[in-house]
């Protein structure tokens, strides 16, 4: 599977603040917000920097809080920021800027920060090692800060006389990481070139099974990212489902593949490895030395979120997890993932469901509302879907995810949620003109 690749963004807001409000007086009345000619009763919309709630622009956590531990997210300049606990957390991962909710996770590399490296001897991190690469010569520098990032940088120079040199970061099975036949694993790492060229190498994250004796079974390794690889720390990914009954670890590595006899001369800079049961890479969970777990965040709307009746909700759910909910209410879901098909977005809000497949991971751009006739929904370019089922689930507290909090692995990035006052169900045409994935 391919190494994903998040670069730097662009954009320029201030992170880990409430949302500024931008634009002219009013701008809620646009027709374009209007659904079928009714203007909006909120506007939380993170990706522009301006929220309203009746009919008076307002700070984002008007509408919404986070109720979860410290969190660190990709500021607009690249660099690494701390989000306090309880704090709206706004991250530019994806070039834009995004609400960022996910689960809680611990994951299982035991020292990201690369504590207990050192100049003097060339010592790695604790925890972490090297295999093959014979005729290369290792330098360290450690306890490098770069935009917020804990970073070590290594070099390696010589004559290959191995075919490869590898970079691990548990360098014991017996306090590896536990995963069995079935078990999606992701790595990442944030990885920049700071000194020489990977020329004549090729550079690809791996994921190594072994048993439970600790001997190597099978592996799996991304595309080569040598030329996605900038000066600047940049975080990479691979994703893999162990396949052998007899596999108990999965060691996340960092191998450079060459021929015997290739001259080498690069200095990489590494921060913050990270492993975790998941299909793809949550947040930083920086360690220095053992284990942390990152809580699980709880996101809960505005008192008065009960009065809608329609709601369009656009983001990015990077990672399809059964029976999550996106929109959630006292008495269950109104929109959430299918249970035996994840990638599924439906309409709750009854006992009986509505919905379309194959939305999930990626954008999401769905409209739903209800009335007297029934149901409606539509997601971005799906067909219209209605019945005429009645609404009855309690909506007496609404929230963004469950009330117990995002499932393991499940990632919502909130670019906008709107709500309308409605006394019908949405037009065809009103549906349609709202299920986008962004609207500016």
């Amino acid at each position: 599977m391919a190494a994903l690749h998040l670069g730097p963004p662009s954009t320029g807001f201030t992170v880990n603040q409430a949302a500024t409000v931008l634009g002219p007086g009013a701008w809620w009345l646009f027709p374009s917000r209007r659904l079928d000619g009714v203007s909006p009763l909120a506007i939380l919309s993170p990706a522009s920097g301006r929220s309203m709630l009746a009919g008076k622009a307002v700070n984002d956590n008007a509408l919404i809080s986070r109720q979860g531990g410290i969190k660190y997210v990709i500021g607009p300049d690249g660099s690494l920021q701390t989000v306090p606990a309880n704090t709206l957390a706004y991250d530019y991962s994806n070039g834009v800027r995004e609400m960022l909710f996910e689960g809680a996770a611990t994951p299982g590399i035991r020292n990201s920060t690369g504590a207990g490296a050192t100049q003097s001897g060339a010592v790695l991190p604790t925890y972490w090692g090297t295999y093959n690469g014979g005729g290369l010569t290792r330098y360290v520098t450690p306890a490098i800060t770069e935009k917020g990032f804990p970073c070590l940088d290594i070099r390696m120079a010589g004559v290959l006389t191995e075919s490869s040199w590898t970079l691990y970061f548990e360098r014991t099975t017996a306090a590896g990481i536990a995963a069995v036949q079935g078990d999606t694993v992701t790595e990442s790492l944030f990885l920049a070139l700071v000194g020489g060229s990977f020329a004549g190498l090729e550079v690809r994250l791996e994921l190594y099974e072994r048993d439970s004796a600790g001997a190597g079974i099978i592996g799996s390794r991304s595309a080569d990212i040598k030329g996605d690889v900038s000066g600047s720390p940049r975080r990479f990914s691979h994703t893999y489902t162990m396949v052998r009954q007899d596999c108990a670890y999965a060691h996340p590595r960092l191998v450079f593949l060459s021929s015997i006899g290739t001259a080498i001369d690069f200095t990489i800079r590494v921060a913050l490895p990270q492993w975790e049961k998941a299909a793809v890479a949550s947040s930083p969970v920086p360690t220095s030395g053992t284990l942390v777990t990152r809580p699980t965040d709880l996101a809960p709307l505005w008192a008065g979120a009960a009065d809608a009746t329609a709601w369009a909700w656009r983001g990015n759910v990077p990672s399809p997890v059964a029976s999550v909910g996106l929109l959630d209410a006292t008495g269950g879901a109104y929109i959430e993932s299918g249970t035996t098909d994840p990638t599924l977005l439906r309409m709750v809000g009854a006992v009986t469901q509505i919905g379309d497949t194959g939305v999930v991971p990626g954008p999401v751009g769905i409209v739903i509302g209800w009335g007297p006739s029934g149901r409606r929904l539509q997601n971005a370019g799906k067909a219209v879907r209605a019945d005429s089922t009645l609404v009855t689930f309690d909506r007496t507290a609404m929230r963004i995810g469950r009330a117990a909090g995002f499932s393991t692995g499940h990632i919502v990035r909130l670019r906008e949620l709107v709500a309308w006052r409605l006394s019908e169900r949405p037009s065809v045409d009103g549906v349609q003109s709202q299920a986008k994935v962004w609207s500016a």
